[in-house]
């Protein structure tokens, strides 16, 4: 009698095992066609040289069949070129920022496109904070001296074996200034496409880069549009 009732028990928990372990394999199939599509439409929306999503927390497939939302989704931007709106170095049209960060919370999926076609069509994002990284070697390449970024917003710039010192600062929300003896020598605007509007940006300092971030709640209707299915 023992054994008998041992065998039913031991193929549920064959059964759950199964079960368990088929969710867990479509989960990670969602996942991995969620970060490809949404890191896709942010490459294109910026013209950046590379991009990588990751979408959380897990399971990610849960959460959206359940609730139809994914409660984060980090973008990461390589190489994004923004505007120079002024500049006293010749034939600098833009400036690389090495590293764009895209935090979006709260961020609602349509699910039946899900379920009928495996796309992710993003209808409405809760909140957005974007930063935005240059480094002290790629201003040197853009600008052909050598610049170093000591923190605290202070620059240096190398020209014939003399150092000039500078500030930046940030105008009209999202324009970053470079500001060398009083004068401002070059302005950036940190804005870009769809997915990058203009916003009110913050500056971040650490030893060897300068950061710009700025959080957007409600989200613009561009930024949606930037994440939603191509």
């Amino acid at each position: 009698m023992g054994i008998g009732r041992r065998r039913p028990l031991r193929w549920v928990i064959v059964l759950l095992v199964l079960v368990a372990a088929a969710f867990f394999g479509a989960n990670e199939l969602a996942t991995s066609a969620a970060q490809t599509q949404l890191a896709s439409r942010a490459q294109s929306a910026t013209g950046a040289a590379s991009a990588s999503a990751t979408v959380g927390p897990f399971p990610m497939l849960a959460h959206l069949l359940g609730q139809g939302t994914v409660p984060r989704v980090t973008v990461v931007l390589h190489d994004v070129a923004f505007p120079v709106l002024q500049s006293t170095v010749p034939g600098l049209p833009h400036v690389l920022a090495q590293q764009v960060d895209v935090d979006l919370r709260d961020v609602h999926v349509s699910r039946s496109e899900l379920i009928r076609s495996r796309k992710v069509v993003v209808t409405a994002i809760g909140s957005a904070t974007i930063s935005v990284t240059v480094t002290a070697s790629g201003l040197s390449s853009e600008v052909g001296l050598p610049v170093t970024l000591p923190g605290a917003g202070r620059v240096r710039v190398s020209v014939h074996g003399l150092t000039a010192a500078g500030a930046f600062r940030i105008v009209d929300g999202d324009t970053v200034e470079l500001i060398v003896g009083g004068a401002v020598v070059s302005s950036v605007a940190l804005r870009k496409g769809n997915l990058l509007p203009a916003c009110t940006m913050v500056l971040g300092y650490a030893p060897g880069q300068l950061t710009a971030t700025c959080t957007m709640t409600p989200v613009p209707a561009s930024i949606v549009a930037a994440m939603a299915a191509s």
